[in-house]
C-alpha cells in the first residue's frame, strides 16, 4: 500500500512541471505601431499591441505603464501614461519636444494576475527631427462657409500629409505642413498642394492645385567644388615631387 501511494504521488508531481511549462510557453510580446520619425514639437498617434503570457489564456488583463528617456525631456510625454485591457490593444499619443534627438519609450507590461502575473519591459526608439515647414495661403472665394475641406501636400510625387480646413465665406488662412524625411534630397524638390474639395477654396493662383520648388542645399550643388579640391591636391602632389626630385649631376 505504501508503494502504491508513493507511486501515485510521483505521478502527480511529474505532471506539475509540464502544466507550468505549457502556461508559460507563449512569451509576452509588444509591438508599437506608428511613425519612427516625427517632427519636433508635434503629437503623433500610436497603437500598442501586447500579446502572450497568462492573459492570452484569459488570466487577468494586460496593463502597461510608459516612461520616456532622452537627453532633453522638455515637452516629451505619453498619453495616457498607463492603461489596462483584456485584449492587449492600447491607443496612445506621443508628444515630442523642441529638440531634435532620439528618444526611448519604455513600456512596463504586465500579463496575468496574482501568482500567474508576468512582467516585462519593452523599449522603442523614435527619432525627433527638425522638419521642413511649408506654408500655403488658402482663400474661400465662395458665398457659403466651407467645413472639413481636405488639403494635401505631395513632395516629388510622394504623399506627405493632409490638413483639414474650415473657412467662412470670404475668409483666408495659412495651411502649414511639416515635411519629415530621413534624408532630404539635395537640390530642387517639387512640392504640390491639392485641395480635395469641390468648394470655393482656392490658392493664390486661383486654382485648387499649386506647385512650387523647394531647394535643399547639399552635395549635388557643390560637385564642382569637389573637383576643384581634387585638382588642387593633385597639383600640390606634383609640386612636391618636383621639389624633391634630385638634380642631375653636372660634368
Amino acid at each position: 500500500m505504501k508503494y502504491v501511494l508513493l507511486l501515485t504521488l510521483l505521478l502527480i508531481f511529474s505532471f506539475l512541471p509540464v502544466a507550468q511549462a505549457s502556461a508559460s510557453t507563449v512569451p509576452v510580446s509588444a509591438i508599437l505601431k506608428g511613425p519612427a520619425l516625427i517632427a519636433n514639437s508635434s503629437t503623433q498617434a500610436y497603437k500598442l499591441i501586447v500579446e502572450g503570457g497568462p492573459s492570452a489564456s484569459g488570466i487577468g488583463n494586460y496593463t502597461y505603464t510608459a516612461t520616456i528617456h532622452a537627453k532633453n525631456t522638455t515637452g516629451l510625454s505619453v498619453s495616457p501614461i498607463s492603461g489596462s485591457s483584456a485584449l492587449g490593444v492600447f491607443y496612445l499619443n506621443i508628444s515630442s519636444g523642441p529638440v531634435a534627438e532620439v528618444i526611448t519609450v519604455n513600456f512596463n507590461i504586465t500579463s496575468g494576475h496574482g501568482s500567474s502575473e508576468v512582467n516585462v519591459t519593452r523599449s522603442f526608439l523614435i527619432t525627433v527631427i527638425d522638419p521642413v515647414v511649408i506654408t500655403v495661403p488658402v482663400q474661400n472665394t465662395g458665398s457659403v462657409g466651407v467645413k472639413d475641406a481636405n488639403v494635401s501636400l505631395y513632395v516629388n510625387g510622394h504623399y506627405v500629409g493632409s490638413q483639414i480646413v474650415n473657412l467662412s465665406a470670404g475668409q483666408s488662412t495659412d495651411v502649414t505642413f511639416k515635411w519629415v524625411a530621413y534624408s532630404y534630397p539635395a537640390g530642387k524638390n517639387t512640392a504640390t498642394v491639392v485641395i480635395n474639395s469641390s468648394s470655393g477654396l482656392v490658392f493664390a493662383n486661383g486654382q485648387s492645385v499649386t506647385s512650387f520648388t523647394i531647394y535643399i542645399p547639399g552635395k549635388s550643388g557643390t560637385y564642382i567644388d569637389d573637383y576643384l579640391i581634387v585638382a588642387s591636391i593633385f597639383a600640390a602632389v606634383i609640386l612636391v615631387l618636383l621639389l624633391l626630385r634630385k638634380p642631375k649631376p653636372r660634368y
